[in-house]
């Protein structure tokens, strides 16, 4: 027969065995909710730690299907929009004189480039015939030589458009498609400009 103070631990272990497996029962069951609410922040804001997602995760999560959000793909400003590119050209003829009528350029087409932000003029056309030509510094819409050949004394570069000889500057003479323009070096205003129809066609 067992003695009754041996029996005290035995009672002890016995009421441990039976309280232990609530306890951890009870308090696993605290622990799962608030887990399952982390996890749900994590999925919900899409950070750890509850942080509020960033707008660019906001942007995608609420971008329609087939969106380009975050891809390389080129996307137009609304400023290209309101400003496209020059796509227009006008087509003229010229025709380039220089001393002695010694034909530089032409009679032929040259081409300009046209959009709202710039009027195609004379000094363009001039430009587009390739021959090289530089400015009077002096009077800087004046052009001072073409090929070479500089304004001397009475002497220098004119041109006409359309038979007529405008009293303006080149840069301030628009033109358009069709126009017939020809600069010639002028040996002073008493002598009349070439006749388009006596230029000879290269």
């Amino acid at each position: 027969m067992k003695k009754p103070y041996m029996l005290i631990p035995l009672a002890v272990l016995l009421l441990l065995g039976l309280l232990i497996p609530v306890f951890y029962r009870g308090g696993a069951g605290q622990a799962l909710p608030q887990q399952d609410r982390k996890n749900s922040t994590v999925n919900e804001n899409g950070s750890a730690g509850g942080q509020a997602a960033s707008p660019v995760r906001q942007e995608q999560a609420g971008a329609p299907a087939g969106s380009s959000v975050g891809s390389s793909v080129p996307i137009a400003s609304k400023e290209t929009e309101r400003n496209p590119q020059p796509t227009n050209r006008i087509t003229l003829e010229a025709a380039v004189v220089g001393k002695d009528g010694k034909l530089l350029f032409g009679p032929g087409d040259v081409s300009i480039a046209r959009d709202d932000s710039h009027t195609a003029n004379a000094l363009d056309a001039l430009g587009a015939t390739g021959l090289q030509y530089a400015m009077s510094t002096r009077f800087p819409d004046l052009v001072f030589s073409v090929s070479g050949q500089h304004n001397e004394g009475q002497s220098g570069w004119m041109y006409e458009v359309n038979d007529g000889i405008p009293s303006v500057s080149a840069v301030s003479t628009p033109v358009k498609q069709g126009d017939r323009l020809i600069w010639w070096y002028s040996k002073g205003l008493e002598v009349p400009a070439p006749r388009w129809n006596d230029l000879g066609k290269q």
